[in-house]
């Protein structure tokens, strides 16, 4: 599954993608147990999907992986919304 996953999501993103530093950062992140990895918007976020009880791995991995080229980044771990979009009346 791994496999397509990232697959998937670099086909959906492949004309957006910048590789600078990128491959150093997935790499870390499937390692540590992603499923896999996109640049998000104009490239200030990267983004990778994974299972709960991997989440904070792939987190520190992220982080050491780009400490590790001199960037301090910042790192977040965020919940899927099952909802999606919603319209609510005040």
């Amino acid at each position: 599954m791994q496999r397509s996953v990232t697959a998937l999501l670099l086909v959906a993103c492949a004309s957006q993608c910048s590789k600078h530093c990128h491959d150093a950062i997935e790499q870390a992140a499937l390692a540590a147990g992603a499923y896999g990895l996109v640049i998000s918007g104009a490239g200030p976020t990267l983004l990778a999907l994974a299972a709960d009880d991997r989440a904070s791995d792939v987190a520190t991995a992220m982080r050491e992986a780009w400490q590790a080229i001199g960037v301090d980044p910042q790192v977040q771990i965020l919940a899927i919304d099952p909802q999606g979009a919603r319209i609510s009346t005040r």
